[in-house]
């Protein structure tokens, strides 16, 4: 009569110790896959933001708009209502009309428009006229982040100096199309990327925090003005290297329509305005 021969304690242990090995092996690579889908994901996302502000500029006259903080906090407004729908989330929208593109799914923050917030006394409107602002019904103004309350949330940021004075607002202005950055993975819906302001020039190797460290809301997106060395200076390389949304790194889009992902060590005033072999005015 045969007998059914069980396993023994030692092979069912070598039988784990192998399946835990080869799970220490794959994991970090099913995850990495993972972070590269949602990577792509996202640059697809603000390839279809940049397409629909190019074709905005195509409507008006090749201007990209004027909408940021001065521009709205001033009053000014060229004379016309400060209108929350001016915003260049809302201004591109007809153009894109899928809410969904604004998104990476790699965004912790999920952040809404911050300029149409009531709190910054910005738009004359309270941002009740932006669809990504939408109305907290328990306290009747626009959801904060921290409230929960916003599907509609905002991942990306426009380049400030696209939307004022220098170079110009308008698409033939620009130095250099194939370096001069439009949209940023961000915590915020403004990034501050200027070169020059007024007759002052800026050190163009500063890094652009609201773009390199888009994971955190508080408070290193809010520091405009450390180059790379100062940065790793006072944190480490992990630490920061942790707080990028995409593995270290951003996604970026250019005013000549081409996209790229470029680490945040790269990620600097000259690099996205005028470009790297960029010496200063002379």
């Amino acid at each position: 009569m045969n007998k059914m021969r069980a396993f023994t304690l030692i092979e069912l242990l070598v039988v784990i110790a192998i399946i835990a090995i080869l799970a220490a092996i794959l994991f970090p690579v099913f995850a990495q896959a993972r972070d590269t889908a949602r990577q792509s994901s996202c640059l697809s996302n603000m390839k279809q933001l940049t397409l629909g502000l190019l074709q905005y500029a195509q409507d008006y006259d090749e201007r990209f708009g004027a909408w940021d903080t001065n521009f709205y906090c001033a009053g000014g407004n060229n004379g016309l209502p400060r209108d929350s729908s001016a915003f260049w989330t809302m201004a591109i929208y007809p153009y894109v009309k899928n809410d969904g593109v604004y998104q990476c799914p790699n965004d912790p923050l999920k952040i809404n428009d911050l300029w149409t917030d009531p709190a910054f006394g910005c738009t004359d409107d309270g941002g009740r006229n932006d669809r990504f602002a939408p109305i907290n019904p328990t306290t009747g103004v626009p959801c904060r982040f921290w409230e929960g309350c916003n599907p509609r949330y905002v991942s990306y940021g426009l380049s400030e100096n696209l939307t004022q004075s220098f170079p110009s607002n308008s698409m033939a202005a620009i130095p250099t199309p194939a370096s001069w950055a439009m949209f940023f993975d961000s915590g915020v819906q403004l990034v501050d990327n200027w070169v020059y302001i007024g007759s002052k020039w800026y050190n163009d190797d500063w890094i652009m925090a609201r773009v390199a460290f888009a994971k955190e809301g508080c408070c290193k997106i809010w520091q405009c003005c450390w180059t790379a060395e100062q940065w790793l200076a006072q944190f480490s390389r992990s630490v920061l290297d942790s707080l990028s949304r995409h593995r270290a790194g951003a996604n970026v889009t250019y005013v000549d329509g081409h996209a790229k992902y470029s680490r945040w060590t790269e990620l600097t005033w000259k690099n996205t305005t005028f470009g790297a072999g960029y010496t200063g005015p002379q």
